[in-house]
Formats: C-alpha cells, sequence, structure tokens
C-alpha cells in the first residue's frame, strides 16, 4: 500500500475515491490508458499515436491527451524506466525548471516543475505535484495529480497551473518498448480554439518522441563504448 498523505489528496482523489494500493493504481492505469470511448485520433503511424478528447471521468471540460510511443529495446527495462520517469528534466527541453521537494518514501514525492507555455505570449506554466513510481510484475508505472495549493507556494513569474490527473505505463513488447502516457491538466489558458489546442499536442507529443529517441541512442551509444 503506498501511503499518501490526507493533506496531499486532491478534490477530485477525494471526491472519486482513488485507490493508492499498488495493485488497485496499476489496475486504474492500464484500463485508463486502454479507454480511447470517445477520443479522437489526431495523429497515427508506426511510432507515435495521440488521441485527445474533451473531458474525464474526473473534470468534465478539459482536454485529456493520451499518447503510445514506441522505441527500440537497446536500454534495459529499469534503465528505460528511468529515463522516462526519472530523468526526463535532464534532457526535455520542455521542461524548465525542475526539483523534489519532498521525498516520502521510495516510490512517492513531491515535486516542484516549470514546462514552457503553450503559446509564446503565455507566461511558462508552474506545477505542484505528487509523483507516485512503482513497478509492478515487469511494468512501470506513473502516477501524477497536484496537491493543495496552499502546502507549498509557486513562484510569482509562473502562472500556476493544476495536473488533475497523469498516468504513464512503460511495458516491453516483443524487441521494443512501449510507453503509454497521458495527462489532463489545467493550463489557465482560456478559450483557446479546439484547432490550436490540437496543433499544440501535435507539436509537443512529436518532440517528445524525437527528444527521447535521441537520448536513447546517445545512452546506447555510450554503453558500446
Amino acid at each position: 500500500m503506498l501511503s499518501v498523505p490526507e493533506q496531499y489528496l486532491s478534490y477530485y482523489e477525494k471526491i472519486f475515491r482513488i485507490s493508492f494500493d499498488k495493485k488497485l493504481l496499476a489496475k486504474f492505469l492500464e484500463t485508463e490508458k486502454d479507454n480511447l470511448k470517445g477520443h479522437r485520433k489526431l495523429i497515427s503511424c508506426d511510432a507515435v499515436q495521440v488521441w485527445i478528447k474533451w473531458g474525464s471521468q474526473f473534470e468534465g471540460t478539459l482536454p485529456l491527451v493520451k499518447a503510445r510511443y514506441t522505441f527500440d529495446g537497446t536500454l534495459d527495462a529499469q534503465e528505460f524506466a528511468q529515463l522516462l520517469q526519472k530523468e526526463r528534466y535532464l534532457w526535455d527541453n520542455g521542461v524548465l525548471e525542475f526539483s523534489e521537494v519532498s521525498r516520502l518514501s521510495p516510490e512517492l514525492s513531491i515535486v516542484y516543475r516549470v514546462v514552457r507555455p503553450p503559446l509564446f505570449f503565455m507566461r511558462a506554466k508552474d506545477f505542484i505535484e505528487k509523483c507516485i513510481r512503482f513497478e509492478q510484475e515487469g511494468r512501470y508505472y506513473g502516477y501524477s495529480s497536484s496537491v493543495p495549493g496552499f502546502a507549498f507556494p509557486s513562484k510569482e513569474q509562473y502562472q500556476h497551473c493544476e495536473t488533475i490527473f497523469s498516468g504513464s505505463v512503460l511495458a516491453k513488447e516483443g524487441d521494443a518498448y512501449v510507453y503509454y502516457e497521458y495527462s489532463q491538466a489545467d493550463l489557465k489558458i482560456g478559450n483557446i480554439p479546439e484547432g490550436i489546442v490540437n496543433s499544440h499536442v501535435l507539436a509537443t507529443t512529436k518532440a517528445f518522441y524525437e527528444r527521447i529517441s535521441l537520448e536513447v541512442k546517445k545512452r546506447t551509444h555510450e554503453k558500446r563504448n
């Protein structure tokens, strides 16, 4: 059982009684990644598939974005999970700042991160989140959501935003890794046209795939030499 202090539970987790038992949380993450009912596919190719839906079981108006990435299996599973989940801020230039505020257990931490804004005229967005990372039966899971705003102060130069929920599943399938990632967040963007939101989603998911592919190649080269 993952012990999450009451003060770090979000409004949605309290209302919907999200379980932090590892098996139940893994089941929730697996079910959510497979649930594409009502989602519209934005892109589909061998390496990247992206879907979007406006609204989720938790919040009915904000976009929920889901992506499926396929990578070659040149790194071992634990190393690949480390790269995606714990070291992302080192290579992902979409992350402007990252710090671990508190480590509550080996699987649970409170983090502060700042990301680039979706549109150039906006302020960068910051988040204070609890992040859960764990392995279950050879599959690597991630779950994140915002902690209550009063818990830690954000920085005034950034616009404070809320992660409703975010999940990820990393699995080895044949000779490849498949990484599922999905997220619903309030980025405080107002009434931006759906077409602009879709374009931003496509740009960020493609850029993510390109960056992680380069990092995998770099680390594979380093291991061989």
